[in-house]
């Protein structure tokens, strides 16, 4: 018996009782909804539960844009959060040469102003500003 596809076929050169099979790649399950691959981007590692973090891990596994743009949007974060405003040159070279345009616009975007980016990146030993209060009568 013979089907239409060359690939399928029950019989070949190797006599009528050897027969081809299919390498079938088992499916995906359903990639989830972007917003919730944005939320886990944004969330420290720390905080995704382990199905999140292998599921995240899975999905940029597949697309290196995704992944540049996780590993950076999380270097930023941590950055600003632990109050390391001098690693800020090497991440924004990082951006600057990554295929990720989104990414190398904001880097763009901050060394158009790179002045008044540094002066206001928390630095460890930095006082925050403090609240600017009047003394005039009112």
């Amino acid at each position: 018996m013979t089907f239409p596809f060359p690939a399928l076929s029950l019989e070949d050169e190797a006599g009528p009782e050897a027969v081809t099979l299919l390498n079938v790649t088992p499916a995906r399950p359903p990639a989830p909804a972007s917003n919730k691959v944005d939320a886990w981007i944004l969330t420290p590692p720390g905080k995704l539960t382990a199905e999140q973090h292998a599921t995240l891990g899975a999905i940029t596994a597949r697309c290196p844009e995704l992944a540049a743009t996780s590993t950076l949007v999380r270097q930023f974060a941590d950055m600003l959060t632990h109050r390391q405003g001098t690693k800020l040159p090497g991440w924004a070279e990082r951006a600057e040469a990554c295929d990720v345009q989104e990414l190398r616009g904001f880097a763009a975007g901050l060394r158009k102003d790179w002045a008044a980016v540094t002066a206001g990146l928390p630095c460890p030993g930095a006082q925050a500003p403090s609240k600017a209060t009047s003394t005039a009568s009112r």
